[in-house]
């Protein structure tokens, strides 16, 4: 029986490369990594960089488990033609909820390149209870049924495409597994930052915020963890 890869969009970050980990060595699987090129993201040259230093490591690693990775396929942003139908969906639920604007794009990139099944590692918070359960609480009084039904079908449109496997996963949680499996190396080679300063995590972006909550701080320098301190101190 041929395997079917699993279809993962991989970002080089924390939550997708764990991912990537626990395929091919846990499940001992195939995976076909998607990386989209956004070439206005400041990021770009490190998340390249990342894919391949991963990459390397895992052969130095356990080539047989190398050997489970596909090439990986890459798709460039600015090619990626937004369906009608996911754009008018994705007006929608932004109606009520704060999503990114990437689920724009790349939900129509699935669409069009008949991509299913794909796995997206987002992890769970306050957005995405939000999300799976449609309209905020404090909404509700001012929401027609007929405005809930609509962003309900919204949702299930702009969100078909993907299964979520570490939604419930915390990232302290991934760092333990990672180190009780000799993970660690690779997983440290893993990037983040949205606006890197010196080629290195900014401490200001709402990735290494993310990351310095949920206890991975020792991952952003010192000195740019403070300055964003300072930045989101002052902001209050």
């Amino acid at each position: 029986m041929v395997q079917i890869p699993h279809n993962l969009f991989w970002t080089s970050g924390w939550d997708s490369t764990y991912r990537l980990l626990e395929i091919i060595f846990t499940e001992k699987q195939a995976v076909q990594p998607i990386y989209i090129i956004d070439e206005d993201r400041k990021s770009l040259k490190n998340e390249l960089h990342a894919l391949e230093a991963i990459l390397n490591k895992i052969e130095t690693k356990s080539p047989e488990a190398r050997n489970l990775i596909l090439p990986i396929k890459y798709y460039k942003k600015s090619d990626i033609i937004i369906t009608p139908e996911i754009k008018m969906a994705f007006q929608q639920i932004r109606t009520y909820i704060k999503i990114g604007s990437q689920y724009d794009w790349i939900s129509s990139l699935c669409e069009t390149e008949n991509l299913k099944n794909v796995e997206l590692c987002i992890f769970k918070n306050e957005r995405t209870d939000i999300l799976f359960n449609s309209i905020k609480p404090e909404q509700k009084e001012n929401v027609t049924a007929l405005e809930e039904t609509k962003t309900n079908a919204a949702i299930q449109l702009v969100f078909k495409h993907y299964l979520f496997p570490v939604l419930d996963i915390k990232k302290m949680d991934m760092y333990t597994v990672s180190k009780k499996n000799n993970w660690l190396d690779i997983m440290n080679l893993t990037w983040f930052c949205h606006t890197p300063k010196n080629g290195k995590p900014c401490g200001k972006c709402n990735p290494c915020k993310i990351t310095i909550k949920e206890g991975l701080g020792f991952r952003v320098p010192f000195l740019n963890r403070i300055r964003g301190y300072i930045k989101r101190f002052l902001k209050k």
